[in-house]
């Protein structure tokens, strides 16, 4: 009978590749992603539908992690507006979770589909007002009422001024 170190040597030799076995296999891996990128892209940039092989081939949930580490909010909008069935909550929060309130201002203006209120919440919360005063001036259907008391909070004559002067709908 075999000890648990025999077994366990005849199980890797058994189940392990030779290392150029590995090789070939690695080698193979790689050709195929390769094509899978030249089938994909023309120009540097995804053709035309083309997108949805290597979103299968890498997974969906692969690219969406993929795309929160650059920690670059202008990839993940591109990403909430250009791929379809992707969390978009899950892309939200981690725009959220940088606690930058330019980089949230940024995120809502370049995005479609996002959920504004969520994005409008979190400015709020860092208390800046500059970009709390830029939320209510350019961003469509910003609640005004919930930013005018927030940017009053911040009490930053500069940009309550400004508030009061160029966002419409504002209670002077």
């Amino acid at each position: 009978m075999l000890d648990k170190k025999e077994l366990n040597e005849k199980i890797e030799a058994f189940v392990s590749f030779s290392k150029e076995e590995k090789l070939n296999k690695e080698k193979n891996k790689l050709k195929e992603v390769e094509d899978l990128l030249k089938k994909s892209f023309i120009d540097g940039s995804f053709s035309t539908g083309d997108y949805k092989y290597f979103i299968n081939y890498i997974g969906l949930k692969n690219l969406e992690n993929k795309v929160i580490e650059t920690n670059n909010e202008v990839c993940i909008g591109a990403l909430i507006d250009n791929i379809e069935g992707v969390n978009i909550q899950k892309l939200e929060d981690a725009v959220i979770n940088m606690k930058n309130a330019f980089i949230l201002f940024n995120f809502a203006c370049i995005t479609a589909n996002t959920n504004k209120e969520k994005l409008e919440n979190a400015i709020i919360e860092i208390k800046n007002a500059k970009n709390i005063y830029n939320f209510a001036r350019y961003i469509k259907g910003a609640n005004i009422e919930k930013l005018e008391n927030a940017i009053i909070e911040t009490k930053n004559a500069r940009y309550i001024y400004l508030f009061a002067i160029d966002v419409k709908e504002v209670n002077v």
